[in-house]
């Protein structure tokens, strides 16, 4: 009976561990899928971000070398877009903290406005 009762705690012990050791992962796995990293092109896996703010892009032009992922604020009370010129992206309204990504994986400059406010617009220029 004294062995079987040290049977058991290290069965339950063995359990705790790979309880915990499988909460480890899953908060591992959980964290990974949260980022949002580009490695396509090169990429630096480098963020810069936008505000939107009193109806403007801040900085309204960006430079970012390819890789880079943009990521638009509103920081404003009414929704905003960020719709590219050439229909290559379009975040929907975002409304006051929202946030929109987009990964820059080639070089170029792409123009971007909000569909719901005509003159607020601006450009991402993306280098090598």
């Amino acid at each position: 009976m004294k062995g079987e009762v040290g049977v058991k705690k290290r069965a339950a012990k063995t359990a705790k561990s790979f309880t915990l050791f499988g909460l480890l992962c899953l908060c591992l796995v959980l964290g990974l899928a949260a980022c949002d990293l580009s490695f396509g092109g090169g990429g630096t896996g480098l963020t810069k971000e936008v505000h939107i703010y009193e109806n403007s892009f801040s900085p309204d032009r960006l430079q970012v070398k390819v890789g880079t992922i943009v990521e638009w604020k509103n920081l404003n009370t009414v929704a905003h877009t960020v719709t590219s010129d050439i229909d290559l992206f379009d975040s929907g309204p975002l409304e006051y903290t929202g946030t929109y990504r987009v990964s820059f994986t080639r070089t170029g400059t792409y123009g971007y406005h909000c569909s719901l406010h005509p003159l607020v617009h601006g450009s991402i220029v993306v280098v090598p």
